[in-house]
């Protein structure tokens, strides 16, 4: 086989694009730009333009705009339309200001430029776009739910519609058609005719599909696959962009695909993996170094990217003002809303294909992307720290569980794990701990399962002998870190107890690759431990406090177990906080751990730290440290340093990362949630010759009779398999469900003797409904019900009650979140 550039051989070219693929990432990281960026260049290096080991032909050709249909059909699966919904006057309010001053200043700048009207109006829907690739920094830092943030999300949907929505008329005139009433006439009716069929027929068709299909994920991410090409190629019939019919089947069927659903993985992990990598190579062929150095080019990018920052950041402080939010959230809001990747790239790409802009746009565009992009993401980290730190507050101590799992990879240090589970466990908790052993899925499977059940059995002597229960988990899996935490969500775990070596295994490393990843991806609460004697013999314990460490969201938790820890070995801890408060240090620690009291001592630098340790502590101490993710307020490079310089010390050492979870497990019900059963919504005598006209009784105390709220409930507690229903103890029935039209929670209690007649065949003397508004989160309704279950079942099956306050006061309780 002879080669010749540029390759053409079908097995070396896709050799050449997936070996790009996969030295994407290490160079993001290395460099510490976005992944597209970096294969938009690998793209600009293996092209034409430069080495020429691959062309632009047919077949990049058709993968690239496979990526591009599979890149917008995503970004209509990822919006949240839950939050748009929850936010709707803020997201209508930004999102219109995000879309008009940016393609308003696109109107007055273009032309100056030398552009015509129709790439005028092309430019302003590149700029008026944005993808929200800062997004996952806000989140990390706790600001997810901030107003703000949720107004940005849910006004990318209105920005990136509207966009599109500007390439549909641009697209068609660019086509030919002549414009005049007749031809906004046919336009309105085709793609309004299209885009009701698709919004409005494709959740039906795609509900009935997953309702009466094998569940498996394949099947349903085919006809997903399906969805996307159909719908994108009605769109050119109607005449419109076959991306705009990618878009709107995403949005279309963003409700069938929850984020965390089996299928939108494997949708992402395709996507991520091959299609999207595919287009950003076809774009980075396009990329010419002397075109993007020239003038002309800089020029240009230097006026688009102005365009953006100016646009868009006034949009985000404009509509910060007029929702009365906090200036660092009109940052914050400015920054998620700066960068441009997925609509900007396609608008571009389509623009090129229209032959309305030339290779100079393409160059502009991919350096506008890069730029906005590094503002975005200073914007967002900058601004979200100094929102956290100035609202000066942290979530209040959750009262818990602790359910925990122990990894265990090395048979002589499992001991010593174990101890520490034991140390952290409640004296009167009835939870088991965990032991694992995560077995390598190769050919000696069997050998090394049989291996890790002798592990696993020294450890249920172990913890037979503390009289601890004990659930010992094996798996199998490929990645180690993905067993653990594939364990950790099945078994609803609060804390994950891993063993350091002392070593890591890269230069990058903190502590290896495996608990690297495990600290990454958990939300639980992980501790690192590098145990050189018995946790109980130690006779201090140094607690290190990153600055800002107690604004995190799982601080408190990760207080009250270090002082639990310190409890149970009887020492007094001392505190050494780095630049910070100490006296705010020592509140938050008092607070969590019920008055317990730390000392704690300011200190200047990581170097005096270090320092101070390497004086005083002593092989039998422990040093902790409470750590931070990458991306949190608290973290920075020196403290991912910091574990390598202490395991030199000699001492044992413990790392512990505090949880990113917002709801815990907990024995009962994750609540937090106040259920009241007011006096007017029990029946002491509920009448009815059925369960349904029971049902309806009862709800007629809460929901007026006839009105659309009453129906909807009515239909969704007893008609449909919308609302479900479960005895809770016998005699006792508790029908629930959250539906539309209804503002607020409601629960009623109905009593009837002699009893009603289920149709499951069991006899009802008690009734119980709650009802929660559509909108309202699935983890609020399920702890609101457990709230309910628990007062229902207090109450014994043959108690009566004076009147309705007597009822009213026994069922009504309070659930702890």
């Amino acid at each position: 086989m002879t080669l010749e550039l540029p390759f053409t051989n079908p097995v070396v070219v896709m050799g050449v694009a997936i070996a790009s693929f996969l030295l994407a990432p290490f160079v993001s990281r290395r460099l510490n730009l976005p992944t597209l960026v970096v294969v938009i260049a690998l793209g600009a290096i293996v092209g034409p333009n430069g080495l020429g080991l691959l062309a632009r032909g047919e077949t990049m050709v058709l993968l690239g705009t496979v990526g591009l249909l599979y890149l917008m059909f995503v970004a209509g699966l990822e919006l949240d339309l839950r939050g748009f919904a929850r936010q709707r006057a803020g997201a209508v309010l930004f999102g219109s200001l995000s879309f008009a001053l940016p393609l308003a200043l696109a109107l007055i700048v273009a032309p100056r430029l030398g552009f015509g009207w129709e790439a005028t109006l092309l430019i302003g829907a590149i700029v008026a776009s944005h993808t929200l690739l800062a997004y996952p920094i806000a989140a990390r830092l706790g600001l997810a739910r901030s107003p703000g943030v949720t107004a940005t999300v849910g006004g990318t949907l209105l920005t990136d519609t509207l966009s599109l929505g500007l390439l549909a008329v641009v697209g068609a005139i660019a086509g030919g058609a002549e414009v005049g009433p007749s031809f906004w006439l046919r336009l309105v009716v085709s793609l309004g005719a299209y885009a009701l069929a698709v919004t409005l027929l494709l959740p039906r068709l795609g509900r009935w599909f997953f309702r009466n299909t094998d569940a498996e994920a394949a099947i349903r991410y085919v006809f997903l696959l399906a969805a996307m090409f159909v719908s994108a190629a009605l769109a050119e019939v109607a005449g419109a962009q076959p991306i705009i019919g990618a878009f709107l089947a995403g949005l279309a069927l963003n409700r069938l695909t929850p984020e965390q659903s089996t299928v939108m993985a494997r949708v992402r992990f395709v996507g991520d993996a091959v299609f999207i990598p595919f287009f950003l190579l076809t774009v980075g062929m396009l990329v010419d170094v002397r075109v993007l150095l020239s003038a002309e080019v800089a020029l240009l990018g230097t006026a688009l990217t102005l365009v953006v920052v100016v646009g868009k950041g006034g949009a985000a402080l404009l509509a910060q003002r007029l929702m009365g939010l906090d200036r660092r959230e009109g940052v914050v809001m400015a920054g998620l809303s700066i960068p441009q990747a997925a609509a900007t790239l396609a608008v571009t790409f389509v623009g090129l294909e229209l032959g309305l802009f030339g290779a100079e746009v393409v160059n502009a565009v991919i350096g506008l992307i890069l730029v906005s992009v590094l503002i975005g993401a200073t914007l967002v980290e900058r601004g979200g720290r100094a929102l956290v730190l100035a609202r000066r507050a942290a979530p209040a101590p959750d009262a818990r569980v602790h359910r925990m799992l122990i990894p265990l990879a090395n048979p002589d240090t499992a001991e010593r794990l174990l101890e520490v589970a034991f140390l952290l466990r409640e004296r009167d908790s009835s939870e088991s701990v965990y032991p694992l052993v995560v077995v390598p899925d190769d050919a000696s499977v069997e050998t090394k399962v049989a291996a890790a059940e002798r592990v696993l059995a020294h450890a249920v002597v172990v913890a037979a002998e503390a009289e601890v229960p004990v659930a010992a988990l094996t798996r199998v899996a490929t990645n180690p870190a993905s067993g653990i935490l594939a364990a950790a969500r099945e078994r609803r775990i609060t804390d994950v107890i891993i063993g350091w070596t002392g070593d890591s295994s890269a230069r990058s490393a903190v502590f290896g690759g495996v608990i690297d990843q495990v600290i990454e991806h958990a939300q639980e609460q992980v501790l690192v431990c590098r145990l050189v004697h018995p946790i109980a013999t130690s006779r201090r314990v140094f607690v290190v406090l990153p600055p800002g460490i107690d604004y995190g969201p799982g601080f408190h938790e990760a207080a009250g177990t270090l002082m639990q820890l310190a409890s149970q070995l009887g020492v007094a801890p001392t505190g050494l906080a780095v630049r910070s408060d100490a006296e705010r240090l020592r509140r938050s620690f008092a607070q969590a751990a019920h008055g317990a009291q730390i000392a704690i001592e300011t200190v200047a630098s990581w170097r005096a730290v270090v320092e101070r340790l390497q004086a005083d502590a002593r092989p039998e101490d422990l040093v902790a440290v409470v750590g931070a993710r990458r991306g949190t307020v608290a973290w920075s490079p020196a403290l991912d340093r910091l574990p390598a310089m202490l395991a030199a010390l000699g001492t044992s050492f413990l790392a512990l990362y505090p949880s990113e979870r917002s709801l815990r497990a907990t024995p009962h019900a994750p609540g937090g949630v106040t259920v009241r059963v007011p006096a007017e919504h029990v029946m002491l005598d509920l009448r009815g010759h059925d369960f349904d006209t029971a049902i309806a009784t009862l709800l007629a105390c809460a929901l007026p009779p006839g009105t659309r709220p009453f129906d909807t409930a009515l239909r969704a507690l007893a008609r449909d398999d919308v609302g479900y229903a479960a005895e809770v103890v016998p005699g006792t029935l508790l029908a629930h469900a959250r539906v539309r039209d209804v503002a607020e929670r409601v629960a009623l209690v109905g009593f009837r003797k002699p009893g009603l007649q289920h149709p499951s065949g069991a006899v009802v003397e008690r009734v119980a409904l709650l009802v929660s508004p559509a909108d309202d989160e699935v983890a609020s309704h399920v702890a609101a019900l457990a709230v309910l279950a628990q007062r229902l079942h207090e109450i014994p099956p043959d108690a009566t009650f004076a009147d309705r306050d007597a009822a009213s006061a026994a069922l009504s309780g309070v659930g702890t979140r």
